[in-house]
C-alpha cells in the first residue's frame, strides 16, 4: 500500500460504533473522534443554515464573503424572529415572511392589519358521506322526474 491509513473505533453518544479512517498518526483515537464529532456539529448546523436562513449558493469565494454571507442571513432570520415575536403573531415564521413579502410595498399599517386578519376558512374540510342519505336523496330526485314526464 502507497499510502498508509490508521482505523480508529468509538462509540458515539448513542452508543453506536462509529469507524473512521484517517492518514493522521499524530492525534490520538480520542483527539480524532472528537474532531469528527465537532465536524458533525458544524455539518449540522449549515444544514440549520440552509434551511431556515434560505442560502443555497455561496456567491463569494473567499472566506471573509462566505462569513458575511452567513452573518447577513442569520441576521436577517433573528430579526424575522424578533419582529413575529413584538407584534405577538402565533403563526409559522413561513406565513409570517409569506405576508411580509406580500405587503413588502405597501404601507406597514397593512401589514399589521394583514397579520391580525382572521384566516378565512373556504373550505368545509374533509367530510363523511352518508351513502345511505345520498343514495335517498338521488331516488328521490329520480322519482320526482318520473312523475313529471308522467303529466306532461
Amino acid at each position: 500500500m502507497k499510502n498508509h491509513v490508521r482505523l480508529i473505533k468509538t462509540l458515539d453518544l448513542k452508543g453506536n460504533l462509529l469507524v473512521i479512517l484517517t492518514n493522521n498518526f499524530d492525534k490520538k483515537a480520542e483527539e480524532i473522534a472528537d474532531i469528527y464529532r465537532l465536524r458533525w456539529k458544524i455539518e449540522l448546523f449549515f444544514k440549520w443554515i440552509k434551511q431556515h436562513c434560505r442560502i443555497k449558493v455561496f456567491y463569494g469565494k473567499s472566506a471573509n464573503a462566505v462569513e458575511n454571507q452567513i452573518f447577513i442571513a442569520l441576521i436577517t432570520y433573528c430579526l424575522l424572529i424578533l419582529a413575529k415575536l413584538k407584534e405577538g403573531y402565533n403563526g409559522s415564521l413561513l406565513t409570517f415572511v409569506r405576508i411580509l413579502k406580500a405587503c413588502i410595498f405597501n404601507p406597514f399599517g397593512d401589514f399589521l392589519a394583514e397579520l391580525r386578519k382572521r384566516p378565512s376558512k373556504t373550505s368545509k374540510g374533509r367530510r363523511k358521506n352518508n351513502y345511505i342519505q345520498e343514495f335517498d336523496r338521488i331516488c328521490e330526485y329520480f322519482e320526482k322526474i318520473e312523475l313529471e314526464n308522467d303529466i306532461h
